[in-house]
């Protein structure tokens, strides 16, 4: 049912606005946007051989692959072990406000003449949160009891989620 509202919400509007809003005609499209597909394409190549594009390029291309094992395995080894699953997914509720909150925050440090310095600062700390989540999938079934997990564990995995949740805004909002 509320997939079908706000399906049905989504149809309505879309259609009111392509009914009730007018083209602005008067703009004539200049030189430069009316370039062939091969100026086009001399000209993406042109800035991609640029040093600094291609080390950007290598840059966000690998960011990932430090932390990807890290971030798939966790979660699942942490089941495997035997926390529930529902246990988990609760804790994802008290990061709705934080996801909410943090790039409002993280936007100061990314609008200005270097916003890609969050990302370098930010990159070590993320690839070491990849050892605190070893440390805790390893300190897991040493602290698991016979009526599940006690209160401070959970306490610990939120701490960890939040800290993740931040180098990850602090890296993508970039």
């Amino acid at each position: 049912d509320f997939l079908f509202f706000w399906g049905a919400v989504f149809l309505v509007t879309t259609t009111l606005v392509a009914l009730l809003k007018k083209e602005n005609k008067e703009l004539t499209p200049t030189k430069e946007e009316t370039k062939g597909i091969t100026d086009t394409y001399r000209l993406l190549f042109s800035i991609i051989k640029m040093p600094a594009v291609l080390t950007f390029c290598l840059l966000i291309l690998t960011a990932k692959v430090g932390f990807s094992a890290a971030d798939a395995v966790t979660g699942l080894k942490l089941v495997e072990e035997g926390v529930p699953k529902e246990h988990l997914a609760l804790l994802a509720v008290p990061m709705v406000p934080l996801q909410i909150i943090l790039p409002l925050i993280i936007s100061k440090y990314t609008a200005g003449p270097q916003p890609l310095n969050t990302f370098y600062k930010a990159m070590p700390f993320r690839l070491l949160l990849g050892l605190e989540f070893a440390f805790l999938v390893w300190w897991t079934p040493k602290v698991k009891h016979e009526g599940g997990f006690p209160i401070y564990y959970y306490v610990v995995v939120l701490l960890s989620y939040a800290l993740h949740q931040v180098m990850c805004t602090a890296l993508y909002r970039a």
